[in-house]
Formats: structure tokens, sequence, C-alpha cells
């Protein structure tokens, strides 16, 4: 029966065994706690969080003893949630008398306190009367609004003791307008005995008899003045903040600085609830400031100028480069009367630039001007700064974006920009016009719309897309362009595209191809007269050493038997003639030989180029005592006739620079043959060569030089050599085709 009676029970009961196992949980328990019979059997009570297991084992003590307990505690839910209960305990005996269970009947407090809440409400105010209850004031009155008698609170709200609060008529604490307002909750204004006042939340709650006739009422009244005030100082600070934003938003959208300036100290007059606002500006050639912008209410004028060097707030703001905020002075009211015109007497000036000048924005009141008024004056003037600023850098950047677009467009090139899918994002240059083309009119164009793909310019845009410059030459309507790509990156760094810079190198490119041609029928005619002055030269040195040669020899044989053909007959005269004429014969020969030899030497012809050069080399040692050495690589290297000219003329003109300018002491040639080249090297121990005679065009032997290099298909070299002296270098191809 007892089972039964715990199961059905209207309020949990829970059952533990003495070392705090669940062993009964009975309907109303599930319903309360969330958990159900078979979860919590045979386990801890999971209803006592951790704080109470010093009260859990006071209680368990507690039954044990054979005592009851009631206890307001709180227990778990399953959800996490504590209930504020009332727990009975007690302990269950067997029929022996001893103590086997604990029992426990729990009583919900949620709703009883909710009620409880709402009737202490609505009960008389009479057990506010308790002096633990400081920070309210309750005030019992008569029908007459007389006090009867108040709590400690009311002793410290309004500084009279109970005993003359007794008596007192309560229009001496609340204006008594507001007494005719009775039975509801409202804010009123109170006095306090020191004659301060004090703002109040205020409940006046009426008391009847039962037959309905007013017998008195309850007045509560509770401190709201710092409420209040934040309130207040939270209503002003939203004011500033919405002033502020007003602000932003209007000056973002006027067009001149002028507007701008007149908002700002509209603006800052308004936030600040100031009575007068202004900014000042250096005058032009003048120490002194003056009013270009100013606002208030009833002002009776604007300064004309206000002296720079004057002891005032201005000059204070403006050398500090702080914000002044500070009582008006003498010396302020002196050097700008129009202040002690407008009846104000708190400042709050703060510094600005304005066009490169430095200018103040003050506010002025007539009441003090606290640290928390000055934010909007701070905010306003830091963006008029920062507005005026980029008014100016939007000037410049529309005027160098002006002169970019003037350049752009007058550039004798074409600029062109793709973006990552290879569409057209502008095109520019006075180069267009070549093509009657309009800028931008290509824009969103795919560029194989122009140009194939896979070909130079779509290599290059794809090198750009990596972040690598490149460049090419390309042909467009029979126009030849040189081509340079970047990548187009955006102001993150980020490429976006890539920017095509081609310049029109048509009529450069024909004047290039026709000097070439020029230069390359230069070289061919200087080719040809080398080739013909050779010819010329192996004839004239033939003729002179075959034929004058011969009759030069048959001369001097004739003159020479002159002295047997006379005998006796002959004179000592005739034979010094005759000794005379043969030695000038002598003469002759060599004189022909010489020259012959110089005009080619025969030994080139009979005997090879490496016989020549021998040769050439014996002759420079016997001219100017410069040693020589000389290797060939194979040894018996040779080369047809017309290479082993120019080799020879080669060496011949390089060794005619060495005796004449290198001043060197030893002279070193080398010819050598790698696969289809033949390289030879003339190297001497001399002073070198310096870079301007490298570059000199008066060089003709140099010149000569790579002229008979290039006219056989090969090049030259001239450089200083690493440990001094000069090396020139020639490489010419075997069988290579004469230019």
């Amino acid at each position: 029966m007892l089972d039964r009676l715990i199961e059905t029970g209207p309020v949990p009961i829970v059952v533990l065994t003495l070392d705090g196992n669940v062993a009964i949980w009975n309907r109303a328990a599930e319903q309360t706690f969330g958990w159900t019979a078979e979860e919590v059997l045979d386990k801890p009570d999971p209803t006592h969080p951790a704080e109470m297991a010093a009260l859990s084992a006071e209680l368990r003590d507690a039954v044990k003893r054979g005592e009851r307990r009631v206890v307001e505690t709180r227990l778990l839910r399953r959800d996490g949630e504590l209930l504020d209960v009332v727990l009975t305990v007690g302990g269950l005996r067997d029929s022996g008398g001893a103590v086997r269970f604990s029992i426990g009947i729990i009583h919900d407090l949620t709703e009883f306190r909710a009620v409880q809440g709402r009737a202490r409400v609505a009960e008389e105010r009479a057990r506010a009367l308790l002096d633990s209850v400081t920070e309210l004031a309750v005030l019992f009155l008569d029908a007459r609004s007389r006090i009867l008698n108040a709590n400690r609170g009311a002793e410290l709200l309004v500084g009279w003791t109970i005993d003359e609060l007794r008596g007192m008529d309560l229009g001496t604490i609340i204006d008594p307008e507001w007494l005719l307002e009775n039975a509801r909750i409202t804010e009123a204004l109170c006095a306090r005995r020191d004659g301060g006042r004090f703002w109040a939340d205020v409940v006046l709650t009426p008391i009847h008899s039962l037959d309905g006739a007013l017998t008195g009422s309850v007045v509560v009244l509770r401190d709201i003045t710092r409420r209040k005030t934040d309130h207040e100082r939270e209503r002003q600070r939203l004011q500033q903040s919405a002033a502020v934003s007003a602000f932003a938003a209007r000056a973002t959208r006027e067009l001149t600085e002028h507007a701008v300036a007149d908002a700002a100290v509209e603006h800052v007059a308004a936030a600040m609830q100031a009575d007068y606002a202004e900014l000042l500006r250096p005058a032009p050639g003048a120490a002194q400031l003056e009013a270009t912008h100013a606002f208030g209410w009833g002002r009776t004028g604007v300064p004309r100028a206000v002296p720079l060097d004057a002891p005032t707030v201005y000059a204070e703001a403006l050398t500090t480069r702080q914000l002044i905020v500070r009582a008006l002075t003498r010396d302020d009211f002196e050097h700008a009367p129009h202040l002690h015109d407008l009846g104000v007497n708190w400042a709050a000036v703060v510094t600005l630039r304005v066009d490169g000048q430095a200018c103040t924005l003050g506010a002025f009141s007539r009441l003090p001007i606290s640290e928390s008024d000055i934010y909007p004056l701070q905010a306003i003037a830091a963006m008029t700064e920062a507005i005026a600023a980029r008014r100016v850098a939007e000037q410049q950047l529309a005027e160098r974006d002006r002169t970019l677009r003037m350049i752009l467009d007058q550039m004798p090139a074409v600029i062109w920009t793709v973006d990552r899918d290879f569409r057209f994002m502008t095109t520019k240059g006075a180069g267009l016009k070549v093509h009657d083309s309009v800028p931008d009119k290509v824009a969103g164009m795919s560029l194989f719309d122009v140009t194939p793909p896979n070909g130079a310019v779509h290599d290059a845009v794809l090198r750009a897309f990596e972040g690598h410059s490149s460049s090419y030459f390309g042909d467009y309507r029979g126009r030849t362009y040189d081509n340079r790509v970047e990548p187009l990156r955006d102001v993150h760094g980020n490429i976006v595209g890539a920017m095509n810079l081609a310049f029109d190198i048509t009529e450069r490119r024909r004047d290039e191809e026709a000097l070439s041609s020029s230069r390359e029928e230069l070289r061919r005619l200087s080719t040809r007269l080398n080739m013909m002055q050779e010819e010329e030269r192996r004839r004239i040195a033939h003729e002179l050493h075959d034929e004058l040669g011969q009759r030069l020899t048959a001369l001097r044989m004739e003159t020479s038997l002159l002295p047997h053909k006379l005998g006796k007959r002959g004179t000592r005269a005739a034979s010094e003639a005759i000794a005379s004429m043969i030695e000038l014969i002598d003469e002759t020969i060599v004189t022909v030989r010489r020259v012959a030899t110089e005009l080619r030497p025969a030994i080139l012809d009979d005997f090879g180029f490496r016989a020549a050069l021998e040769l050439e080399l014996a002759a420079l040692q016997k001219r100017s005592g410069i040693n020589y050495s000389i290797h060939f690589l194979p040894e018996d290297l040779t080369v047809d006739r017309e290479m082993a000219t120019t080799l020879y003329r080669i060496v011949q003109e390089s060794l005619t620079n060495v005796a004449r300018h290198a001043q060197a002491t030893e002279v070193r040639v080398g010819v050598e043959q790698h696969d289809d080249w033949i390289i030879i090297e003339i190297a001497d121990d001399g002073r070198g060569i310096t870079p301007a005679e490298l570059s000199s065009s008066a060089s003709l032997g140099l010149l000569g030089i790579r002229e008979r290099a290039y006219s056989h298909g090969g090049v030259a070299d001239v450089r200083a050599g690493p440990t001094g002296g000069t090396v020139v270098s020639v490489r010419l191809p075997l069988g290579g085709e004469r230019r």
C-alpha cells in the first residue's frame, strides 16, 4: 500500500538506501527531473549537484540519527537546470525500529516563488519597512499624504530622520503636482534636507478599507539620479554619433571644400550642443587667423581677425598641436572680442590641416565643456582633414589620369590589355590611327579574333600570366611591331591580365633592311675589290719579278762585260762609272724584288701559306727585332689559295699594327683547324689595345681585318689580352662561300 501511495504521489518522492543509491523513484520524480526509474534505480541520486555533497552527507547523518530535516536547496534536472525546492528528509524504519532507508519529499518552489513575487507586489508595503532594505525609501502615508512612518532607506536617501519625517507632508519631498497623479509608477524630481535634488523612481500604492475608502498609501522611492545621468549621457552620445554620422554622409556628398567646412562647423555645434562653432584659417600674407566659417545661435558677429602671436586658445592649440579644452580668459576676450559678445565662457579647440595650412576648429559654450563632450569635435576635425586631403589627392589623381590618358593617346605606339580570359579590356595609342581604329572599340573581343592562337602573341601573354616579361616581333595588317608584354597586376599585386606595348617599326625595319642590303653590297664590292686588287698585285708582282727582274739581270750582265770589251782603251773614269752603274742596278733589283714581295710574295703561290707566314715573321724580326713563335695544328695543315691569301693578309696587317703601335718584344702566331673551321690567333706582349682604339672608326687596319674575315664567311675579334698585350682572333669556315 505504501509503495502505491509513493508511486502515485503528486510530488516527487525519492527513497534512498543509506549509502545514497536510489531505491524508489516515483512518477512525479520522473516528470520533474527527467530521469526514468529504470535509469536511476540502484544508482547514486543524480539530482544532487557537486556543490550539495556536504549537505547530502549532513542529511544522511541526520536520517541515521532518526532526525527529520526540512531544507531549501537546489536540485539538478536531467537537462542541467537547477530547481529551487523544499526538501523534507526522514528515515524509514524496519520492524525492529532500525533506520533502513531515507525518504525525501520534494516540493518545487518555482511556481510558488513566482506567485510569491507577484503577491509581494500586491501586498501592503509594510514588509518594505525592514531596515535591511537601505536602497529603497519606503514612506507610509495617511489619507492626507502625511508621513506616518518610514524606513532606514528613507533616512539615507532624503536626509531627514524617521522622527523628523513623521507628520511631514509628502509635498516637501515630492513635487505636489505629481501627487495629483497617484497609483502609478513614474519618475519624479525629489528634494533632500540639504537642498539637493535627485531623481527617483516613485511607486505609489493606495490603501483602502474594506468599504473601499482611501485610508492611506505607501510610497516607495528609488534613487535613479545616476541612471538618469547615464541615460542622459547615452542620449548625448547617441546625438553626438548621429551628428558625426550625418556630417560624414553630408561631407562625402559635398563637391566643394567651402561646403565641407560649413557642414563641419554646423555639425560640431549640433553634436556638442555648443552655442557657437567656427573654423579659422591663416590670413594670406598676415600673422593672423580669419574665421572663414562660423555657426551659432544668436551670435552677434564673426571676427575679422585673431592675432597668431596673441596668448589665445587658438594660438595654444596651434602651438601644442593638441586639443585644448578650458575656460576662456581675459586674454581670449581681449584678442577675440566676438567671444565676449557671444557670451560664451568655455572653449574646445583642435587643429587640422586643410590645403596644407594649419587651421583651427572650435566649439564654444556658456556652460563648462567636459572631456566626454569633445569626441564630436575630434571626429569631425579628423574627417574634415581627411576629406580635404582626399579631395587634393583626387584632384592630383584626376590630373595624373588626364596626363596619362593624353600620353597614351598621343604615344606613337599601340597599347592593349587583356584579362585572364584573353579578352581585350583597353586599347590606346596614336598608333591606332594607321589602322583607322577607335580606342576601346575592341573591348570585350577575344585576342584570338585578331591573332591566331598558339603563336608568339599567345605565348607571350601566357608568360605574362605566369609573372614573366617577354618580347616578340609581329606583323599586323602589313605593319611590323616590336612588342613588349608585361603582367598586369591589381592593387594587391595579383596578376589579372597582360599588357602589350607595341611600337610600329615598319619604317625602321625597312630602313634597317635597306641599310643592311647597302652594307652587304658595299662588303661584296669591297670583297670584289680586294680580289681584283689581289689579282692585280699578283700580276704586277709577277711582271716586276719576271719581266723587270730578268731585264735588270740582263742589263747588269751586259754592264759587267763592258770593261772587257773596252780593254785597255778604257779609262779609269769609265771603269768607275761602270762600277757605279752595276751597284745601282743591284740596288734596283733588290727594290724590285722587295716591291714584288710586298705586292704579293711569290712564295705564297709557290710554297703555300705556311712558308709565306714564316717568311713574313722573319722579315718582322729582321726589321724591328721582335721575336716570334709559330705553331700549326695539325702540322701538315693546308688551305686553298683564296683562304691562304685572306689569312696571310690578316696576319700581315696584324704584324704591321704590332710593329707600329704595340711596343712588343714578342709575337705568337697560332693556326689551328677545328672541325670545319680554321682559327688563327696573333698575340703580342705589348702595351695592349685600349677601348677607345677598339671603337675608333679611324683604325683602318682593324676594319680591314674584320672585312676580310667577313668576306670569307668568318668573324674577327680584337681584344686586350688577359695578361697584357693584344689578341687578334679570326675564325674562317673551311669551304665557306665568299660573300
